[in-house]
């Protein structure tokens, strides 16, 4: 949208064409450097409408060629029809951008005669287009001169008024936004919900393709859409590197054709960015790329909307980032760092509903460490809180991103493993216990017994998978421990099945 566009959307403006409109009883059109009218007051006579159905196009054209070879002062012309039109040109920083129309005018000249011919040649009927005409109101020489000074004013008037009226109504619209983002940001406690409200916003404020969000202290990006449209992991490693030189705004108006991005394949998408830092202290800690179509220019009320935003989403990251650490404390264990106990059975509770449903396998882990009491014993408990310290490390650098590991109380610990069957989650076990029996626990020598239970459709519910685990735990502290012993339950009404040794590693079911 042009600012001419713009400018006529105003409704204060309007409201004066259409009182004018109304006390001349004439249609006064507002119109584009092409001709395209942008806004009717009043209604053109329906002779209009009879020529133009058969000469589509004709009088725009006309009113194109009027505007090419305008200047500054009204210009009357002709119409198809012979019926006057006025035309006040409409400069904006002194390129014209269109004009204002007052349209069919009729004089006191008789038109009759060319009419008649005119109905000829388009294959009108004479009648009705003669009958037309005269329904029009002749306007005598004086109110003509009176017309155009009237026309001349409300020309001249359109820029300040429109531009005010624009002016405020973006105000309004701005603060009207910044009070639902504020909104919403207050009542947005998570940080994935502040960040979801943060690139919506902007996506639904500046029509754009996408929106990225990249916090680099916490190694964390958020996209408004999940598409693959563009490279964006490459263009924002480029934009990286400019933010953290510049530390100001970067503005990329055709991303093929940007020196900075000449060795990223762009296949077929093409788009504009602008790069706004989030936060900058000693230097950047996050920014926000907004894609939009290519060349597309963001005006200043817009780019001041945008900081008004990312303020507001500055500080709600804070908030949503102090309550996640809040919720991570209260959900870790704080001496192995893995999650507590009350947290694993509210995940487990959860993964396993959802498992069900897709029948899944989950396999859950239970695992203590060998002789604990008589390392407490022996060394103190200091030393065996060393021990599970480094046990904690050690189960976080075996699992996945998808697994979970908690302690499960004292010397005991839980790993779940979703959608994992029985040959998956032995390996993984089995690389627990040898990760075990290697490490070097501040110069002692310590081992784990691991129970493994694989409900291969999920169907257990909690206390009952943790207790075929357990069951398992038993088996292999039996078995001598340092070791892993298994089952599998194929469904919750057949019962469980042990894996004897590592051999039956393959058994499925």
């Amino acid at each position: 949208m042009n600012e001419m566009q713009e400018l006529a959307r105003s409704r204060l403006w309007t409201i004066n064409q259409e009182h004018y409109a109304q006390e001349w009883d004439l249609p006064f059109l507002l119109v584009d450097r092409d001709a395209t009218i942008l806004f009717t007051a009043g209604k053109l006579p329906f002779l209009y409408e009879l020529i133009e159905h058969k000469a589509p196009q004709q009088e725009k054209h006309r009113l194109k060629t009027c505007l090419d070879g305008v200047g500054k002062d009204i210009v009357v012309y002709e119409s198809i029809s012979g019926l006057y039109h006025f035309v006040q040109p409409i400069y904006i920083n002194t390129i014209l951008a269109g004009a204002l129309v007052v349209a069919a005018i009729r004089d006191n000249r008789d038109l009759s005669h060319h009419l008649a011919h005119l109905a000829s040649t388009l294959n009108l009927e004479q009648d009705e287009l003669l009958d037309e005409y005269h329904r029009l109101q002749i306007q005598n020489f004086h109110a003509l001169e009176q017309l155009k000074k009237v026309l001349k004013v409300l020309g001249n008037l359109f820029l300040p008024i429109a531009k005010s009226d624009t002016k405020a109504n973006q105000k309004i619209s701005q603060l009207q936004a910044l009070q639902k983002v504020h909104e919403l940001f207050e009542n947005a406690l998570d940080l994935k919900s502040v960040l979801s409200i943060l690139t919506s916003t902007l996506v639904e404020e500046a029509d754009l393709l996408n929106c990225t969000v990249v916090l680099l202290d916490q190694q964390r990006k958020h996209y408004h859409c999940a598409d693959q449209s563009l490279p964006y992991e490459q263009i924002e490693e480029v934009v990286l590197k400019h933010m953290c030189r510049v530390k100001q705004t970067l503005a990329i108006p055709n991303l093929k054709e940007d020196f900075m991005f000449r060795h990223i394949v762009f296949d077929p998408k093409n788009a504009s960015a602008l790069a706004l830092p989030l936060e900058v202290a000693e230097e950047v800690k996050s920014f926000v790329v907004l894609y939009a179509r290519v060349e597309k220019e963001f005006s200043p009320a817009q780019l001041e909307l945008f900081r008004e935003i990312l303020l507001r989403a500055k500080k709600a990251i804070a908030k949503a980032s102090q309550f996640t650490n809040v919720q991570n404390e209260a959900a870790t264990d704080r001496l192995t760092g893995l999650q507590n106990r009350a947290y694993f059975m509210d995940a487990i509770s959860s993964i396993l509903k959802q498992a069900e449903v897709t029948q899944a396998a989950t396999s859950l882990i239970l695992l203590d460490i060998d002789n604990f009491k008589q390392l407490n014993d022996q060394y103190g408990h200091q030393k065996g809180d060393e021990a599970l310290m480094i046990l904690g490390k050690i189960l976080k650098s075996n699992i996945r991103p998808q697994d979970l590991a908690a302690r499960y109380g004292g010397e005991e610990f839980v790993v779940l493993l979703p959608e994992t069957r029985h040959e998956e989650a032995r390996s993984i076990a089995e690389n627990m216990r040898m990760s075990v029996e290697q490490e070097n626990f501040s110069g002692l020598h310590l081992t784990i017994s691991i129970g493994l239970a694989c409900s291969l459709n999920s169907s257990l519910h909690t206390p009952e998978l943790l207790k075929e685990a357990d069951k398992c735990l038993y088996s292999a502290k039996a078995a001598g421990k340092n070791c892993v012993k298994s089952c599998i339950i194929v469904d919750k009404s057949l019962g469980s099945v042990a894996v004897d040794d590592a051999n039956e590693l393959y058994v499925q079911k």
